[in-house]
C-alpha cells in the first residue's frame, strides 16, 4: 500500500530534526588535557569569563565621586562576593604601591560640657586612640594623687593659715566692736550656737524677765529702742561676718585654682603634645582643664572611695580602675570623673590596610551601632562611653559589602544606609525612637562624617524592583551596575580555568585530586547546567558542592 504524501512529510521532518545518541551528552577529549591530575596544576587565582562584571567593578571601585556606589547581581553562587574581595584587595594593594590610599584614622566619642547629652566626636589618627585614652586615665590618676600633696604643702598651708588669722581677727574686731557697743547701753552680746543674743544689765547681771516686766513704761520703752539699735547693728556685723566668709572662699577658691593651674599643665603637657595637630582635642582639653580648676574639691582626699571612669577596668596600662555608673546629662552627678573617659568607638591600631567589612547580618545595630544602657534606679541610662560601632563605622574610609536582601528585610536597614550615603554621615541612634517608643535618657551623639565605598550584592529580580520602586533615590546612590554572567564560551582557555578551580577548590577543602576522566565529568556537569554544548556554567557554588560530593564518594 503506497505511503500517503502526509506520511512522508512528517519522515523527512523527523529525519531532519533527529539527533543521534552520540551528540545528546558533550563529552571532553581527555587527549586534550596536558596534565594527569589537577594537583600539577596551578590553583586559579582570578575568575571565569566575568570580565566585563569586574570592569565594571573596577570602574566602580576607582571613581572616588560621591554616588559611584556598586550594585553587583547575578545568580547565587556565581563568584560575586569572591571577586569583590578580590577586586577590593587588588585596588588597596595598588593604592599602597602608589602611596595614594585615604589615611586610616582613629574614631572616639568624648564628653561634651556644653551639652552632656550630645558627645562630640574627634578623629584621631590611626592607632592614637588607645594613646589618647591611657594619657588621660594616667592624668586623672596624677591629679587624684598630685592634688591633695599640692593642698597639704607647706607653702600652701601657710597662705592659707596667715588668711584665716586675717579673717578671724576682723570677725573679732566686729564681735569687739559690737560687744562695746553693747556695754555703753548697758546691754550684754553674747555668742551663741543659735546665733547672737541681746539682753539688758541690771547690777553688772543679765535682768531676768520678771524683772523687765516690773519696770514702768518708760524704762521699757528706753530698753526696747536701745535694743532695736542693737539688733541692727548685729545684723550689720553678721552681715560683714558672711560676707568675709564668702570673700574667704572666693580667695581659697582663687588660690586653689592658681596653685593647680600649673599642676593641670604640667600633667596635660604630653597630651598637648599629642593632640598638637588635632583641634577639636585641643579644645576639649582645654575644657577639660576648666573643669579640674573649677572643681577641685572633687581630688580632695576623702573617706570613702573615689568615683573612677567606667568601662576603664582591665585597660592596658590603666590597672586598677573598676566601672562606675554614669548616665547622659546625670552623669557628673553620678560620677564626676567621667570627662576623663575617652570612647575608642574606632580602633585601627591593628589596620595597616583600608578596611574591608563584608555584613553578613545587616541589622540596625550591626550596621549603624548602638547606644547601649544599664538599669539603674528604676530607669535606664547612658553615656558617651556606651557607644559602639557598626560596620559603616569600621569600614569608614573603606570599602563595605552587604546582600541586598539581607538588607531589604532587616527593618529600617535600607532606609538607615541610604540615609548615611546621602548625608555622608554615620549617626548613632536608637531605631525604636525612629516608631515613637518611649527611650528613656536618649543621647544624640554627633554624627561621624562618612568616606566610603558601599557594594551591595543581589539578583537581577532585587535589581529591577529597586530601580522601579525606589527609582530616585536608587540612582542617584548606586550609579554603578556590574551583572555577573552566569555562563562562558566552553574553549580550551576556560577548560583549563575550570580545571584549575578544581586545584584549588581540593586544596581549599583538602579534598583528593582529580583526574583527568574526573575532571572532565565536572566540565560536562557544567555545560548540562546550562543545556549548552557550547558553554560552561560559572555557578561555582554548585561546582564545587559537586566536588565536596565526589570526594566523600571516592
Amino acid at each position: 500500500m503506497p505511503r500517503s504524501k502526509s506520511s512522508g512529510t512528517s519522515n523527512d521532518l523527523a529525519s531532519r530534526f533527529r539527533v543521534d545518541w552520540d551528540k545528546t551528552t558533550w563529552k571532553w577529549d581527555l587527549e586534550a588535557f596536558a596534565f594527569k591530575c589537577t594537583d600539577e596544576l596551578t590553583p586559579l587565582d582570578y575568575f571565569i569569563g566575568q570580565d566585563r562584571a569586574q570592569e565594571a567593578i573596577r570602574f566602580g571601585l576607582e571613581v572616588d565621586k560621591p554616588g559611584y556606589n556598586l550594585f553587583v547581581t547575578g545568580l547565587t553562587g556565581t563568584g560575586k562576593t569572591s571577586a569583590i574581595k578580590t577586586h577590593l584587595q587588588s585596588i588597596v594593594d595598588d593604592l599602597d604601591r602608589q602611596e595614594k590610599r585615604r589615611p586610616i584614622s582613629d574614631w572616639t566619642y568624648v564628653y561634651n560640657f556644653e551639652d552632656p547629652d550630645r558627645p562630640r566626636v574627634i578623629r584621631l589618627p590611626r592607632g592614637s586612640g588607645k594613646a589618647f585614652r591611657q594619657q588621660l586615665a594616667t592624668a586623672l590618676r596624677t591629679l587624684q594623687e598630685e592634688i591633695p600633696k599640692m593642698l597639704k604643702s607647706e607653702g600652701f598651708e601657710a597662705q592659707v593659715r596667715g588668711h584665716e588669722e586675717t579673717e578671724r581677727k576682723a570677725t573679732q574686731d566686729l564681735m569687739s566692736g559690737l560687744e562695746q557697743a553693747g556695754q555703753e547701753a548697758n546691754f550684754a552680746v553674747q555668742l551663741t550656737p543659735n546665733g547672737i543674743t541681746i539682753f539688758p544689765m541690771t547690777e553688772g547681771r543679765p535682768m531676768t524677765p520678771e524683772e523687765y516686766q516690773a519696770l514702768d513704761s518708760g524704762p521699757k520703752q528706753a530698753i526696747d529702742e536701745v535694743r532695736s539699735r542693737l539688733m541692727q547693728d548685729t545684723q550689720d556685723t553678721m552681715a560683714k561676718i558672711r560676707e568675709l566668709e564668702k570673700s574667704s572662699a572666693q580667695w581659697l577658691q582663687e588660690l586653689e585654682r592658681s596653685a593647680g593651674d600649673q599642676l593641670v599643665d604640667q600633667v596635660f603637657f604630653e597630651l598637648h603634645a599629642l593632640a598638637q595637630e588635632i583641634p577639636e582635642m585641643r579644645q576639649f582639653l582645654s575644657d577639660l582643664g576648666e573643669y579640674v580648676l573649677g572643681n577641685i574639691n572633687l581630688f580632695k582626699e576623702t573617706d570613702g572611695p573615689r568615683p573612677a571612669i567606667p568601662g576603664m577596668a582591665g585597660a592596658p596600662g590603666m590597672p586598677g580602675i573598676p566601672p562606675g555608673p554614669a548616665a547622659g546629662s546625670a552623669a557628673l552627678g553620678m560620677n564626676p570623673f567621667l570627662p576623663f573617659e575617652l570612647n575608642v568607638l574606632v580602633d585601627n591600631s591593628a589596620v595597616d590596610k583600608l578596611p574591608i567589612i563584608i555584613e553578613p547580618n545587616p541589622n540596625w545595630g550591626n550596621l549603624f551601632g548602638r547606644i547601649e544602657r544599664r538599669a539603674m534606679m528604676g530607669t535606664y541610662v547612658s553615656d558617651h562611653g556606651m557607644l559602639k560601632p557598626g560596620a559603616v563605622h569600621l569600614a569608614n574610609g573603606g570599602y563595605l559589602v552587604l546582600n541586598a536582601r539581607d538588607v531589604l528585610m532587616a527593618p529600617g536597614a535600607w532606609e538607615g544606609l541610604k540615609r548615611s550615603i546621602r548625608n555622608q554621615e554615620a549617626r548613632l541612634e536608637d531605631p525604636a525612637e525612629q516608631t515613637g517608643l518611649f527611650i528613656p535618657q536618649g543621647l544624640r551623639p554627633e554624627p561621624v562624617p562618612l568616606d566610603l565605598k558601599v557594594i551591595v550584592t543581589g539578583d537581577e529580580s532585587i535589581y529591577r524592583l529597586l530601580t522601579s520602586s525606589d527609582n530616585e533615590d536608587f540612582w542617584d546612590l548606586f550609579k554603578v551596575k556590574a551583572e555577573f554572567d552566569y555562563r562562558v564560551d566552553l574553549n580550551e582557555e576556560n577548560v583549563m580555568a575550570y580545571c584549575a578551580f578544581i586545584c584549588r577548590t581540593c586544596e581549599e577543602e583538602n579534598l583528593l585530586a582529580f583526574e583527568t576522566g574526573g575532571a572532565a565529568k565536572v566540565l560536562e556537569f557544567g555545560a548540562r547546567q546550562v543545556s549548552d554544548q557550547t558553554k560552561l556554567s560559572t555557578r561555582f557554588g554548585q561546582i564545587k558542592d559537586l566536588l565536596i560530593e565526589a570526594d566523600y564518594w571516592a
